[in-house]
């Protein structure tokens, strides 16, 4: 939208604004007449006072290109038999702004977006406000915000270019986001005797973005490793307990997965134990042995 004015060196008692000449250029295309008009301000132009006069409502033109307005004046003081002059200026009207951005992101819901919006448009204009809507209903106008997006998958961003001139240019663009990685791994057993070793597999997923790089393992015995490959963990445990087993992966230092466990039952060695009667053999030569043999965790032998 537009709104039209002039500026005259003298105050008319009535100017005619002849926009049906336009035709179906402009809307809307009604001839206006204002009777005594009142000028909205007075500027000097090489120091001359000059008068400025403005029609109040917005008009639009239909398509790019020059038009020629022209706006009658009248008033006492002007040698013509009608006392009037025809005052005509022309309005150049441009097509839209093409707004323009780019983004940056690792592809996961975690992370951060960075936006950056261009100060000039393709189509010549110079760009000096934007108006961004992203799809949880937040706003910025900030030329390079940064914003994490609500939800995985398509995510539409807005953004309107607006010029030094007032004119309006907006786009949609999708970025694509995945959720976090998920964790997940396999134990080669999830029981075994004190001194023996289990073998831990990550099994961990990610459904797209940035791969996984960053394997955490919290092995239960007082051990914890972080490493940049998913290379299988042998865990020994000296002792009889349970033991948990704790394992994350992250694709960022802001894209980590929830933190699974899983239990491992580490059982005590039996202590191997007997009796016999004190003294002399029998007359029958037989000994009578007895099993005193314990298991330090209960179990049944």
């Amino acid at each position: 939208p537009v709104q039209l004015g002039v500026k005259l060196a003298y105050q008319p008692t009535k100017l005619v604004w002849q926009l049906s000449k336009l035709g179906n250029a402009i809307s809307p295309n009604s001839d206006v007449v204002q009777t005594n008009p009142k000028a909205i301000d007075t500027i000097k132009v090489k120091g001359n006072d000059y008068f400025r006069f403005q029609l109040p409502q917005s008009y639009q033109f239909k398509d790019s290109g020059e038009y020629e307005v022209t706006v009658v004046s009248t008033n006492p003081t002007l040698d013509r038999c009608d006392q009037s002059e025809d005052i005509k200026f022309i309005v150049n009207v441009r097509n839209k702004p093409k707004a323009q951005f780019s983004f940056t992101h690792s592809g996961c819901i975690a992370d951060s977006v960075y936006f950056s919006a261009s100060s000039s448009a393709a189509n010549g204009f110079d760009i000096n406000k934007w108006n961004w809507t992203f799809p949880d209903g937040t706003t910025s106008n900030l030329q390079n915000p940064v914003t994490k997006l609500p939800a995985a998958g398509n995510n539409s961003i807005t953004l309107k270019a607006i010029s030094a001139e007032g004119c309006v240019g907006d786009t949609i663009i999708t970025v694509a986001t995945n959720a976090r990685p998920t964790a997940a791994f396999d134990a080669s057993a999830l029981s075994l005797c004190e001194g023996g070793s289990v073998i831990v597999t990550d099994k961990s997923t990610i459904s797209g973005g940035a791969p996984i790089n960053s394997w955490y393992w919290d092995l239960g015995n007082g051990t914890s490793v972080t490493t940049t490959n998913n290379t299988p963990q042998t865990i020994t445990y000296p002792t009889y307990k349970e033991y948990t087993v704790r394992h994350a992966v992250a694709s960022s230092n802001t894209c980590v997965s929830d933190t699974i466990s899983t239990p491992i039952t580490v059982y005590a060695n039996p202590k191997p134990d007997f009796t016999y009667p004190a003294g002399c053999l029998p007359v029958d030569g037989v000994v009578k042995f007895t099993s005193a043999t314990t298991v330090p965790d209960g179990q049944a032998i």
